[in-house]
């Protein structure tokens, strides 16, 4: 896919491409690069920026004898390439999660073009293959049970499939504030983080803490989802994950509870936590979602 597709500001070291952080191991990336001047001719550099890459050492006088090593610099593909009137460049690379692509050209008249693909390393293909022999280990052994109590081979999509399960999903918990807890005043309301669900098998629970000073917490949790993170459904259209923390949970009433959520159909989703009752004005709320998620998507 195209990621950028630009002229290049004169004498501008520029972003123009960085990796994102859903992406996997690494991001085969192709560059043109074309001087659209029919005169003038134009320098170009190609920088790779990222804390693991290896670059260039600068040093500067500090007044003394000895000179001070500054930290690595900027890994320079190209520096002062020269690229003549109509002349195009055409290179790629590999890039990787946290590395970012700039450039700079004296002129601005230097077209850019940069298409990306994510692809599959060496390092993640091992990782798979480490699943695999524990799920093929996890279903001999069940079948080595089965066998010994003389029962039915495994079939697909019974033991086999829970073994799967086992062998191929974290349970992940996502923070839904910024701090370790949020003040909900009164019968006031908080929302939450957006949880992106894209690697998500499901949503295993809601793990939720209210709890007050001068009186008993009681709040009500309701969800919202969305495809793009901009367009939203209603919290009134989704059934409220516990309509009342107190009545939920009489035992428990301050301490860390689960609740279970019914599933999300959608990409993104947003809690909101809303003060019921008389919920006292100082309550505070921790909150974190609980996501079931399948490595190889985890990890992309």
């Amino acid at each position: 896919m195209i990621a950028y597709q630009e002229f290049l500001p004169a004498r501008t070291l520029t972003d123009v491409y960085a990796v994102p952080l859903v992406q996997g191991g690494a991001v085969s990336v192709e560059v043109v690069l074309c001087n659209q001047s029919t005169l003038a001719w134009a320098d170009v550099d190609v920088v790779v920026s990222g804390k693991d890459r290896q670059g260039d050492q600068r040093l500067f006088e500090t007044g003394e004898t000895n000179p001070t090593m500054l930290a690595r610099s900027e890994y320079y593909l190209y520096r002062n390439h020269s690229l003549r009137p109509r002349k195009t460049l055409l290179f790629s690379l590999k890039l990787h999660i946290g590395e970012t692509l700039r450039f700079k050209a004296s002129t601005g008249e230097v077209s850019c073009t940069v298409m990306a693909e994510e692809f599959v390393t060496p390092d993640a293909l091992h990782a798979l293959e480490e699943r695999l022999d524990v799920l093929v280990e996890d279903v001999l052994r069940l079948q080595e049970a089965q066998a010994d109590e003389g029962s039915a081979p495994v079939l697909a999509g019974t033991d086999a499939a829970r073994a799967a399960g086992r062998s191929n999903t974290m349970l992940r918990r996502y923070p839904l504030f910024d701090t370790e807890s949020e003040l909900v005043n009164g019968t006031g309301a908080i929302l939450s983080l957006v949880i992106n669900l894209e690697t998500a098998a499901r949503v295993e629970s809601l793990l939720l803490k209210a709890s007050s000073v001068t009186g008993t917490a009681d709040v009500k949790a309701e969800y919202r989802m969305s495809w793009d993170g901009s367009q939203w459904s209603s919290f009134d259209d989704t059934s409220d994950i516990t309509a009342s923390t107190l009545l939920d949970r009489a035992n428990n009433t301050e301490g860390w509870n689960t609740f279970s959520v019914s599933a999300p159909l959608n990409r993104y989703l947003q809690i909101r936590i809303t003060g019921v009752a008389a919920n006292p004005a100082d309550s505070l709320i921790a909150a974190y979602l609980l996501v079931r998620e399948e490595y190889a998507r985890a990890e992309r």
